[in-house]
């Protein structure tokens, strides 16, 4: 007999309720739009982007992917049970950066500058929230808190979002001064082998067409007098009765 915290219970089969079928109809909707809201608010502030960028747009390359990994659980080795490694918090934060569509965003943004006759660079996001946009110094100690950046080196006071900004179009102008744009790739050469029938008529013309065979010759006379009459047709005759 199956006790009530058998795993074999929770797996049996069984036929929904109306009241779940309504819940689960109503989830689905809720979810639906949702993600209508979401994809509007991307299309919205995309287009604010590419309309008020002058002519190129800085953006860091962020790999969302990574950022939204779920942390390892560690296992204590002494007393053989599992240390916190805050999978919560991060599960918090994972849904965060989910909600704003960071990749939608920057997805949008690129095809929309680009209709616009614009270009979009990506940076390198390293301690770009960190690194003080007049001097360049930086430093753990810059970020007080987690609005505002007071810079150790220089004492410049800023909003740190402000001044990351600064450095992402700092980085972007960098990159657009660099070499980046300016490498030509090398020219491919091809080799193409020759046919048999241009060898053939090399060896005919060179002299040596007693090699050729009479049947081969005949070939070669017949393709080149196809192709002169294919470039340079006879005029249509016109006779008189």
């Amino acid at each position: 007999m199956a006790c009530a915290n058998d795993r074999t219970i929770s797996t049996v089969k069984r036929k929904r309720t109306g009241g779940e079928k309504k819940i689960q109809h109503r989830i689905s909707r809720y979810s639906e739009k949702k993600a209508q809201i979401q994809n509007n608010n991307s299309h919205h502030i995309s287009k604010n982007i590419a309309d008020n960028t002058p002519l190129i747009a800085a953006f860091e390359d962020l790999k969302i992917s990574n950022m939204v990994r779920k942390p390892k659980a560690t296992l204590c080795e002494d007393t053989g049970r599992w240390l916190a490694n805050g999978a919560s918090a991060k599960r918090g934060l994972n849904k965060a950066i989910h909600s704003v569509n960071m990749g939608q965003i920057r997805q949008f943004t690129a095809y929309k500058l680009k209709d616009r006759g614009k270009l979009m660079v990506r940076v390198k996001p390293h301690y770009s929230s960190q690194e003080c946009s007049q001097c360049g110094h930086t430093e753990k100690g810059n970020r007080p808190s987690q609005a505002t950046f007071q810079c150790q080196g220089c004492g410049y006071a800023a909003n740190a979002d402000d001044n990351a900004a600064c450095v992402i179009k700092q980085r972007g102008i960098t990159h657009v001064r660099s070499d980046a744009f300016s490498i030509e790739k090398t020219p491919r050469t091809i080799k193409v082998r020759r046919k048999k029938a241009n060898k053939a008529q090399e060896l005919a013309s060179s002299g040596s067409g007693d090699c050729v065979s009479p049947g081969i010759q005949a070939v070669i006379s017949d393709a080149l007098n196809s192709r002169r009459t294919r470039e340079n047709p006879c005029p249509s005759e016109t006779r008189t009765l």
